[in-house]
This record gives structure tokens, sequence and C-alpha cells, in this order.
């Protein structure tokens, strides 16, 4: 009760300063917010022409039809989310089903903000409909209408009706309704009536909801249906929510707007002792504020957002302005997509789907970790923090699994959910052959130590953690002689690769010798001796080499058939294995590359792009990268699982691309402790690539790329080093800057 009351107090505190202020942030444009009309058929109303040619809002004329619904924008915050338009909400940590039985899935709440206005409703107008807008910038979705009266073709309303989750108060989901009333006659205006269409959907199978307050505001109250495990705390929820009417009554007046808040507030029992109660408070505070929330969240979400976008500036001709407008539309959504789905003070990872889906049943899987984290951990060391956390708080579920498989310390779960316990269906072999994601955990782990060198961490929850993973890691070898030596070896198990089966998965392996790597380097740096063991293991891992091709194969008996997604060539990156020489990365590149499933996932074609740009091939890591972002769909740029399909809004695939374009253009590399590396490539049509507040050791960086030059700015803190061959430049103070000769790799350490 004490946190909530804290929180609430903070959050009173935020709405209230803005109300005395009573103005929009600055240099807010107005007409961003407001509606105006466009003559232009099927093209963005005045006010956000600018806002899509800048690629800050993704614009639709029309509804998506109903075989394309998934395809929706989002809105969420981390802690709630939903798909527009659909009858379904989500809670960050709020899963129903037994393990992987049922299986465990996101626990469905039905939709308190799945309505609009009901445009297809004649009977008091006719509505012409200007479109729908997704600001990526401030996480706001908007439908804009035009309405003429039945009664007076002289009399009506332009409407903007607004959805966002609420990016400072975590529970906080709204829908505004506002209504500009407009004449043509200075004769009587009658009163305006909007019709509107709600759709909650049928009630959740996930969630016994029984009513706690049947007035306004409505509050549901119920337990989840079935626990993770026997012992499993069962979660309890309540919210509370604006009921919908049928219609809206509107004076008419071409002077006084009139605007409508419908407000839904969501607990549950992991942060609040009665949730049902609290939702209730909740929404009685936040509604008599209602009028300034938007301009909280507006505040809120500059921070959260814009500050971390990745800016390209087109050269001056209308080819490279039209591609670098389709790329940047590809960068922004994606980053939009993957923040929408966490945050910092809510310790839950990402699922493929991301928050606003039960895609993959909303569970975690090495997608969180090998393939969203690390653009995070770039512009928000802070929140990768807290993912990381995630795997920390859910250990004993690890503990569990590695038990119940006769190993030692924490063999991580596949997939993962409330209790950290396998939640992998029980028809998927995955679940307990695919163990490369304890290794994936270990390479995060090591990533956010080398980038932030931050000591408490390491000591509270890394130290813990890669011990029990190295623990893991050395019960789970087995000794063989192979060619009369003796080797370490890990059998049976399911590569990245998920079409195959087999002993000494290369990469398995080598983020099996990383961990324990780790391991060592960690416990040496806090004074801790380490097993030998750990050494031993480490210096005799088995990875299978073809002589011939001098390539790695994926595994012992790996025959050059058809791969899922990228395997082999993750050793180039992200992993960047020490023991992987240019010549055989080239030769695993071209080798597996052609072997690919050409639908197989997005991500492959990001990494397969960083590859070939490693290797200054940039017309063939051009035509991968180009590949790697076709499975984003028209017209707010949802990502699918593959070209045709699959998963909807997979944000798995979104970070892969990211990855290509900060790590393999933007050149920006972790590559020991307290050193980045900036080895960028100017992407043909891009004048200039900006990458704005990085988070390198507590600091805060601006990167710009030019074709001859590359600019390191210092926004935050104090005590950097820029070195590139024997030229240092030291960043000492907020706004100092090192400017290096571009195509050539430079060096940022902490003094």
């Amino acid at each position: 009760r004490m946190k909530t009351g804290i929180l609430l107090f903070v959050c009173v505190f935020v709405l209230l300063s803005i109300a005395a202020l009573g103005v929009l942030p600055d240099g807010l444009p107005t007409e961003r917010f407001f509606v105006s009309t466009n003559n232009k058929l099927n093209q963005p109303p005045k006010g956000w022409e600018n806002l899509v040619n800048e690629s800050r809002l993704l614009f639709s004329p029309t509804f998506l039809p109903k075989n394309q619904a998934e395809l929706m924008a989002t809105v969420g915050n981390g802690y709630v989310a939903t798909r527009i338009l659909s009858d379904t909400i989500f809670m960050a940590g709020v899963y129903s089903g037994y393990l992987d039985i049922t299986p465990s899935h996101r626990a469905r709440i039905p939709s308190t903000v799945n309505f609009h206005v009901d445009t297809n409703n004649n009977q008091y107008g006719t509505f012409e409909l200007i479109g729908f807008g997704l600001d990526l910038e401030y996480a706001v979705f908007y439908m804009r209408t035009n309405f003429t009266s039945k009664f007076s073709s002289q009399h009506g309303a332009f409407i903007e009706q607004r959805w966002y989750a609420h990016r400072e108060i975590r529970q906080l989901l709204v829908s505004e309704i506002h209504v500009h009333p407009w004449s043509t006659s200075s004769s009587y205006e009658p009163p305006l009536t909007i019709p509107l269409v709600n759709n909650p959907g049928q009630p959740s199978t996930d969630i016994s909801f029984s009513p706690y307050r049947e007035s306004n505001p409505k509050v549901f109250e119920g337990y989840i249906t079935k626990t993770e495990t026997n012992s499993s705390l069962r979660v309890k929820i309540g919210y509370a929510f604006t009921p919908v009417p049928s219609n809206l009554s509107v004076p008419s007046s071409r002077s006084s707007p009139s605007s409508y808040y419908f407000l839904s507030t969501f607990r549950s029992s992991l942060d609040s002792p009665r949730p049902a109660i609290d939702s209730l408070v909740d929404y009685d505070t936040f509604y008599t504020l209602r009028q300034n929330l938007f301009e909280s969240h507006i505040n809120a979400t500059i921070f959260n957002l814009s500050s971390s976008l990745i800016h390209l500036t087109a050269k001056n001709d209308s080819t490279s302005v039209k591609d670098i407008l389709a790329l940047s539309q590809a960068i922004n959504s994606s980053l939009y997509y993957i923040l929408s789905s966490a945050r910092e003070d809510w310790p839950w990872s990402l699922s493929p789907g991301g928050l606003a889906s039960d895609g993959y049943n909303g569970h975690s899987f090495w997608d969180a970790e090998t393939w969203m984290w690390p653009t995070i951990l770039f512009f928000h060391p802070s929140l990768a923090k807290t993912l990381l956390q995630y795997r920390f708080n859910t250990i004993s579920g690890a503990e569990i699994k590695a038990k119940d498989n006769n190993y030692k310390g924490s063999m991580f779960s596949w997939e993962s959910a409330f209790t950290g316990e396998e939640c992998t269906p029980t028809w998927a072999a995955t679940g307990k052959y695919e163990q490369h994601i304890t290794g994936d955990i270990a390479f995060a782990m090591r990533q956010y130590w080398w980038f932030t060198e931050d000591i408490t961490w390491a000591k509270t929850v890394g130290w813990p953690m890669i011990r029990s993973i190295a623990d893991f890691w050395t019960s789970r070898v087995e000794q063989a002689t192979i060619k009369n030596k003796q080797y370490y070896v890990i059998n049976n198990v399911i590569p990245p690769d998920e079409y195959h089966f087999g002993n000494n998965s290369v990469y398995t392996n080598a983020v099996a010798q990383i961990s324990l790597d780790f391991a060592i380097e960690l416990a040496e740096y806090l004074n801790i001796t380490p097993p030998s063991i750990w050494y031993k293991i480490s210096s005799n891992l088995y990875f299978p080499f073809n002589s011939s091709n001098q390539i790695y194969l994926e595994y012992d008996t790996y025959n050059g058939s058809t791969i899922k997604q990228a395997d082999v060539i993750l050793l180039s990156f992200p992993i960047e294995w020490k023991n992987l020489n240019p010549s055989i990365a080239k030769n695993n590149l071209e080798y597996y590359s052609p072997r690919t499933d050409s639908s197989g996932p997005a991500m492959t074609w990001s990494m397969t792009a960083i590859g070939f740009l490693d290797l200054q091939e940039h017309n063939t890591a051009k035509s991968y990268f180009l590949r790697s972002f076709l499975n984003i769909q028209e017209p707010f740029k949802v990502w699918t699982e593959t070209p045709t399909g699959g998963t909807t809004n997979f944000i798995t695939g979104a970070g892969g691309f990211l990855q290509s374009v900060v790590n393999g253009y933007g050149g920006l590399r972790i590559v020991g402790l307290g050193v980045l590396e900036i080895k960028g490539v100017m992407y043909e049509g891009v004048d200039e690539m900006r990458m704005s507040r990085i988070g390198f050791l507590g600091r805060q960086i601006d990167v710009k790329l030019r074709e001859r030059e590359v600019e390191i700015r210092l926004v935050k803190g104090g005590g950097l080093v820029v070195e590139q061959g024997a030229r240092i430049v030291r960043l000492e103070r907020a706004g100092d800057k090192a400017v290096m000769v571009g195509g050539l790799s430079l060096f940022v350490k902490g003094e």
C-alpha cells in the first residue's frame, strides 16, 4: 500500500504541475492534435503531412478490412496494452493456464476501449472519414472524421478520437473524443448527435470476472482461472472504466468544442493488495484531472520515445528521399512497437508478439535477449537492466528445470511466463532440447556489464546468475574422444535452426563457452576464485568444422539441407565469437545463406546483411538488408513473422532489423569492458545518420555519421575518451565533441 500511495502521489503531482502551466509542451504544434481537412483524396490531413514526411506519423485513409484486423496498430506502455479496435486488453505478468499443459498464456481482459465513432450510422447525419494516424513520437493513435448533421447541411463537426496507454501512469488506458462543431450559417444550430459503436467482446475465459460496482465508473474484479503451477500465485485483477454510451449529445457551438473522456484503470495483485478498490481510487483520482492526462502523457513520451529515435537525412534527390522515408518509417515504427511492450518499473520480459498480443502465448524466448534487447541496451540501458531482472526474478524456475533434467545450476526455459518454469507446449520438442537460451541470456548479461560497468548489478544480480549458468553448463557437458583428442561435447540439442536436431550445435557450444568465460571474467573482477573446471571446459569445448569447405558445421552430422533461420552465421554477429576469423566468417555466410528457407523469419537477413557489411561487401549486404524488412505490413508498419503471415506485431523481426541499422550501418559494437567501437557504413541514399542519447557508461552521447566523418558529442556526464589510431580526444563535459575520420574504426572509452 505504501508503494501504491507513493506512485499515486507522484502521478497527481505531475498532473497538477501541468494543470498549473496550462499549456502544451514547448514547440508542440497544436495542429498535430486538432482536426483539419485536406482536399486531396486519401492523403493525410493538414497538420499531419509534415509528420508523415518526417516519418513521425503513419497514416491510413480507411478502416482495415476485417481479414487484416490484426495488422492494426497497437498502443501500450509495458504494463497494459491493446490492439486498436480489438476486443482484448493484456497486462504484463498476468497469465492463466498450467505450464506446458494448457499451456500458460496471456490472460485476456475484455476491452474497455474498443469503441469509435460509428461512421456507418447515418441516423443523425453523414460522415466523411478523414483517416487514422499512429503518432510514433508521442505514442497516440488517432481517428478523424467530418460529420454533417442530417437536420441541416450547414451544421456539423470535426471529430477526433485518441487512444493512448499513458506512459507515466502505467495503469491508465485512455480514449478521448474531441468534437469541434462548425457552421456555415448564422441561423439556429441544433444539438448534434454522434453515434458510437462499442464491442468489448465475449467474457474472458482466462479470468473469472464479476461486477464489483455497476454504476459509473464500472468496476470488475476476478482471479485467473488457472495458476501456472500448483503453488504459484492466483493473480487477482481489478479494473475500472467509463461506460460507453450509444451516442454523444453535443451542444452545437462554433466556439465551444466538447471533449469526452473514457478512462480505464487496471490493477492486479502483483502490485496491489486490493485491485478492484485501488483501480477505483485510481480512476476517481485521474478522472478529476482528465483534461491534463494527454499533456502529461505527451511530456513523458517525449522523454521515453523521441529521445531514442534514429534519424536519417536523405541525399537531395527524389529517389533517395522516397527510399529513406520508407526506411525511416520502418526504423521508427520498430522502435515504437518494442518500446510499447516494456517499462523500467515493471520487470517482465518481452514476447515475440509484444504485449498487445497473445502470439506464442505471450511467452519469453531467446527472442527477448538475442533480438529485441540489444537495441534497447544502447538507447535505454535502464530498461535493458529491467528486462534482465525478469530472468533473475524467475531463476527458481530455471533451477527447477535443471534439477528435473538431472543437471545443476540454472537451465532457463525455452518458453517462460509467470514462474520461469518451462511452458513450451508439450507437443513441441524445443522445450526439452533447445538449450542455447541459457547461453543467450549469459551473452546479454555480458553485454550489459561491458556497456554499463554497473558494479552494483554485477555483485547482486550478475554474479549469482552467471555462476548458476556456469554450473549448468559444467553439468551439461560430457567428455568424448574425437580424433584422438579429449573434448567436452554437448549432445542432443536443437540449434537455432529448428528444422534439425543433433550433437554439438556450434552455436550452442559457442554461447556455452561465452557463459563460462564471462563467469570467469566477472569472478576475477570481483576477486572471487572461479572453479578450475570452468577454464578447462571453455578451453576444450568441441566445435564441428568442415576442413574441406573451411566452414563450421551447424552440428556434427549436418549435410547441407535447408535450414530455418540464421544459425552458424550468428557466430559473426551478434556474438562476434573469439574463435572466428574473417575468412571462415565469409565462408559461413556464403555457404549457409543460400541454404536458408526464404520464408523463414526476417531476423536471418538482418544478420546476413551485418555479416557482409563487416566483410565490406556492401552491395551484397544491401540486398539482404532490403529483404530484412519485407515483413513490415502497411499501413501501420506492423511486423509479421514471415512475408506472408505468421505471428503479427512480430517485434522479434523488428529487433533484428534494428540491429542491422544500429550495429550494421551504424557500426556500434560493444567489444570489451567499457569499450564501444564505432565503424559505420553509409547506406546508399543517406547523407547523414544520427543516433541520439546512447547511454554508454552512465553518460549519454550522440553519434553522427557522414560519408567522410564521424562526430561524437557528449550530451550528459563526462570523462570519455575517443580514440582513432594515434589520435585521442577527451570529452570532459556536456557539449564537448570529437570529429573523426569517417570509414575507419574508432573507440569510445571511459577515463
